[in-house]
């Protein structure tokens, strides 16, 4: 595993799920920590949590959607010191097909899932130029990105821009000594679904249909950190999480008749949760 300590690493949606396990796997390979997200007393609760196990940690409030907060954010990390690698994580989800989907949902996952990507990138690129040794952006998908995803057009489209943004970046970035990392994990359960807005019938049967039969219980988000560590260490761009994120990355390479085929068959398990709901 990569040896962290002299590295300086921020993490955007870092009070819970995937971004505290991001911030607590750096933390214990001697990362120094710059962390953010909106619930600040949870972050905090973090952050002590982090200390008590002798990690360094500092904590922002900040909105990802807000280019001019990502921008004080960069300028106050960078004041304490270099930056050598940011992991872009904090994300919101909303299910839904497209028909039922109103814009207003739609301008709210774009404005964080893409919009913060690359207000977290554009901000801290300057810091990562400037520092020294192995420095890295980790752009957190999903296994969506690789194809549509029947009742996540939202949430997959903005995860799919993830991954074409990450390997925009990925290109002009080559010579340069930064590193870039697309993480794509399955199904993992986190807070995540508790907060995501279904517009479908019965939200909450929804809910509770996905927690049960979906998100599985063996599977941890400490489990994608430990993964994204690895592709950091090897330096590979590509990190997909759990069997969705194997088999979609696949699947995108599939004629296009296999993965038609595969769209029918969650559609037709979608129409089954929405009836049932």
């Amino acid at each position: 595993m990569a040896d962290m300590h002299g590295r300086r690493v921020v993490v955007t949606g870092a009070a819970s799920g995937l971004g505290r396990a991001f911030a607590t796997a750096f933390g214990e390979q001697g990362a120094s920590l710059a962390l953010c997200d909106l619930d600040l007393e949870r972050l905090d609760a973090v952050a002590m949590d982090l200390r008590t196990r002798g990690c360094t940690v500092q904590t922002w409030r900040v909105d990802v959607a807000d280019p001019d907060d990502m921008a004080r954010f960069a300028r106050e990390v960078g004041e304490g010191g270099p930056v050598h690698m940011v992991v872009n994580n904090a994300g919101v989800a909303v299910g839904g097909l497209m028909a039922d989907t109103p814009p207003a949902a739609w301008r709210k996952v774009v404005d964080v899932n893409l919009l913060g990507v690359v207000h977290g990138c554009h901000a801290f690129l300057p810091l990562l130029e400037q520092a020294d040794g192995r420095r890295a952006f980790i752009n957190v998908a999903s296994a969506s990105a690789f194809a549509g995803v029947p009742g996540l057009g939202a949430y997959a489209a903005t995860k799919a821009a993830v991954l074409s943004l990450s390997q925009t970046l990925l290109a002009e970035l080559d010579g340069h000594g930064i590193q870039v990392h697309c993480v794509c994990p399955g199904f993992v359960r986190t807070g995540l679904l508790g907060q995501t807005d279904m517009f479908l019938p019965d939200a909450e049967q929804a809910r509770d249909f996905l927690w049960e039969k979906v998100f599985r219980p063996e599977r941890t988000t400490d489990q994608v950190a430990k993964a994204t560590l690895k592709a950091v260490h090897s330096n590979r761009f590509l990190v997909p999480v759990f069997s969705e994120g194997h088999v979609g990355n696949l699947l995108r390479r599939m004629p296009e008749g296999v993965g038609a085929l595969l769209r029918r068959q969650m559609m037709g398990r979608i129409a089954a949760l929405t009836n049932a709901s």
